[in-house]
């Protein structure tokens, strides 16, 4: 768990983190590769769909600030934020610039991972014109809802394989 964020220490059944770490999750349909930098220094890029592994950076006060990998006079977002020791974060890019609503948000990831026998499912919503959207398992059943740019949250279930189905609020299978 945590991939090259602060490294993790055991803690019985469950892990946790014990490094402040960030990871880019593109979810932009039609936006460039895209590379995070905090402080100035590059943490790291990704291109559309993909999702990368948490890379450590410094708790405290944090200018964060996203911008096209071939296109550095792009800045997708800028921020100031509070990075909180031990923590770990999910960098969200999604929406369209095409359409005005290319965004960044940052979310905080649970620092403590589930059994060998557990997983944890967390969809992020970065479907354009879908509004709100239910998430459901077919082994743990409603996983929540994500609003645009939002996040269902992290939620535990066993193991094993899973069929998610997303619908939006109302009905129709995304």
């Amino acid at each position: 768990g945590g991939g090259e964020g602060g490294g993790d220490s055991q803690d019985g059944p469950l892990t946790r983190s014990t490094g402040t770490g960030i990871r880019i999750v593109h979810g932009s349909i039609d936006e460039i590769p895209v590379s995070v930098f905090a402080n100035g220094q590059l943490i790291q890029s990704a291109q559309y769909a993909e999702s990368t592994r948490y890379r450590r950076v410094s708790s405290g006060a944090v200018e964060l600030f996203v911008q096209g990998v071939n296109a550095p006079d792009f800045v997708f977002s800028s921020s100031t934020v509070e990075l909180k020791k031990n923590t770990e974060y999910s960098l969200f890019v999604f929406g369209s610039t095409s359409g005005g609503r290319a965004a960044s948000i940052l979310l905080e990831d649970p620092v403590v991972r589930s059994a060998e026998t557990r997983g944890m499912i967390q969809v992020l919503n970065g479907y354009q014109g879908g509004g709100n959207l239910e998430v459901s398992s077919n082994v743990s059943g409603a996983l929540g809802s994500a609003a645009f740019g939002g996040s269902t949250g992290f939620t535990d279930v066993p193991s094993g394989v899973h069929s998610i189905t997303v619908t939006r609020r109302g009905g129709g299978i995304v």
